[in-house]
């Protein structure tokens, strides 16, 4: 059923599919997993939005047609985080097990076994859904496709840039007519110094993730709740308040005809704090790989500590306030 029906689904959408399973190592159908996740996030943003009607039948039209869209595409936002978690935890594998990758195939091919057959035998169990990744080339390379072939095969299913650095240096490597072992064998060692390395700047720069996190978690949301704390308070007071002087009359507040109430500024609190998580997220992504989307898996938790550390100063605020004033 789920098979058929993703034939009618657009191409680009399919394939999207197919990649994010495919670099994430699930073992799952393309087809099969498209259709029913297609289907049934459809089913779900419609169910919703009947719910919502049926509790209040004098929700707009507007908000109707909204709602299932709002909910359809928060919903393969938060597939797309989970596959970015998911193939941004494989590549970090994966690049640590590749120098022994590599350092496998070259004893192979020194020993003299063929290079097709070489990278056949460097799949090992436990190197996990990678494993699978080279035996699917390695067979490429075993039914008439040459070895460069079969290793940018193997470079195209991962979306680690340090795999495909190595794949690419082998391939331009045997193309220019170098020893294929002492080749591959000198790659496994620039790829485990360039890991090392990756280590090392990862650790001197999360300092300075950790200082983001902390603003954007803490000091963020305390401001901002002892702002709303302050306003709430004010909007207590009586329009005219006088502050007798020292003989000099006396000090009149005056309240504005037009005044933000208590619930817009928390309304407006929660929006920049969420903005700043999101934001906060972005620039820790692209200080730890070079790449903001992969800070996108900080999203979430730094949104909800962010939210959690507002209400519970605000209402810590709340409670010292009224004990002070009775």
């Amino acid at each position: 059923m789920y098979k058929r029906f993703v034939h009618a689904l657009p191409k680009k959408y399919v394939k999207r599919m197919k990649d994010n399973l495919l670099k994430a190592g699930v073992n799952l159908d393309v087809n099969q997993w498209t259709g029913f996740f297609f289907l049934y996030t459809l089913a779900l943003s419609l169910t919703i939005t009947f719910i919502v009607y049926v509790l209040n039948t004098n929700t707009p039209a507007f908000l109707l047609v909204l709602t299932p869209i709002i909910i359809f595409v928060s919903i393969h936002l938060l597939s797309e985080i989970i596959f970015l978690i998911a193939i941004d935890r494989k590549n970090d594998f994966v690049e640590k097990i590749l120098p022994d990758v590599l350092t496998i195939m070259s004893s192979n091919i020194r020993s003299g076994i063929s290079a097709e057959k070489a990278i056949f035998l460097s799949a090992r169990e436990e190197f996990g859904s990678f494993s699978k990744n080279i035996k699917n080339s390695s067979k490429k390379a075993l039914f008439g496709y040459s070895t460069e072939d079969a290793l940018t095969e193997l470079s195209r299913n991962s979306s680690s840039p340090l795999v495909r650095r190595a794949v690419k240096l082998i391939v331009e490597g045997v193309k220019g007519g170098s020893k294929m072992s002492a080749l591959i064998e000198g790659i496994a060692e620039d790829v485990r110094q360039t890991k090392q390395l990756k280590d090392k700047m990862k650790a001197s720069i999360g300092a300075y993730s950790i200082l983001f996190m902390i603003a954007s978690s803490f000091g963020a949301p305390l401001l901002f709740a002892l702002s709303g704390f302050l306003v709430e308070s004010m909007t207590t007071f009586q329009d005219v308040t006088s502050v007798p002087g020292m003989g000099m009359g006396s000090l009149t507040i005056r309240s504005p005809g037009q005044s933000i109430s208590a619930e817009h500024i928390q309304i407006i609190s929660l929006a920049s704090l969420l903005l700043n998580a999101v934001f906060t997220s972005l620039i820790i992504g692209e200080l730890e790989s070079e790449k903001a989307i992969r800070g996108v898996k900080y999203m979430i938790p730094l949104s909800a500590l962010a939210i959690t550390v507002f209400f519970i100063v605000k209402k810590l605020a709340q409670t010292m306030f009224t004990q002070i004033a009775v």
